[in-house]
C-alpha cells in the first residue's frame, strides 16, 4: 500500500516495478537505519549497516579490499517527499529487493541517474551499472565512482530518458 504524504500526491508511483517477481525477485524484510536522513526511492542501492538494518549506499565507499560495505539490494519501499512507507507507520520497517541474475526490474528516475546516458550493447558486451556517489548517491547509474566499484545490476533495455529495464547482479559474482 502506498502512504501518500499529501491528496495532491495522488499521481504519483514507485520508482521501481518488479517484473517476474513471483518467481526472481525476493522483497526482504529488513529495517531502515535510524540514521539514514536522506529520500530513498524504490529501486536505489541498499547496503547493510548492521545485522538487521539499511541505508542508501554510496558507491564511493567502495575501496579496496574486503572490508568495504558491499551493495546488499534495491530498495522496495519510499521515504520520500511524494510517498512515506516509514513516518506515517511510525517503525523504520523497510524491504529490500533480493534476486539472482533472472530478477528483472523496470527503474524510473530519481532511482537511476538521469544525467548520465545509458545505451544497450549491439554486441552483446555487458553494460554495468553502479550505486552512484555525491547528488546522485545511491542512485543506479552508468557511471563507475571509482575502480573498485562493484556492479549492482545489468542495462537490460532503455525504455525512454527516464526509464530502463535492468537484471540485478548478485554479489560476489563477478
Amino acid at each position: 500500500m502506498i502512504q501518500l504524504t499529501s491528496i495532491a500526491n495522488v499521481g504519483v508511483h514507485r520508482t521501481c516495478t518488479p517484473l517476474l517477481e513471483k518467481y526472481e525477485g525476493t522483497p526482504y524484510p529488513i529495517f531502515l537505519d535510524p540514521a539514514e536522513t536522506g529520500n530513498v526511492y524504490s529501486g536505489m542501492v541498499a547496503y547493510r549497516t548492521g545485522g538487521d538494518t539499511v541505508a542508501i549506499f554510496d558507491g564511493n565507499t567502495a575501496v579496496s579490499g574486503t572490508t568495504s560495505p558491499k551493495p546488499f539490494g534495491l530498495f522496495s519501499l519510499d521515504r520520500n517527499a511524494n510517498i512515506d512507507d516509514v513516518t506515517q507507520v511510525g517503525v523504520n520497517s523497510f524491504a529490500v529487493w533480493l534476486g539472482g541474475e533472472n530478477a528483472f526490474f523496470t527503474i524510473t528516475a530519481p532511482a537511476f541517474d538521469a544525467t548520465q546516458s545509458y545505451s544497450v550493447s549491439t554486441t552483446g558486451a555487458r553494460v554495468f551499472l553502479y550505486a552512484g556517489t555525491g547528488t546522485a548517491k545511491g542512485q543506479l547509474t552508468s557511471a563507475a565512482p571509482n575502480s573498485y566499484a562493484t556492479p549492482v545490476a545489468e542495462l537490460v533495455d532503455v525504455n525512454g530518458p527516464t526509464q530502463i529495464t535492468i537484471r540485478l547482479i548478485p554479489v560476489g559474482s563477478l
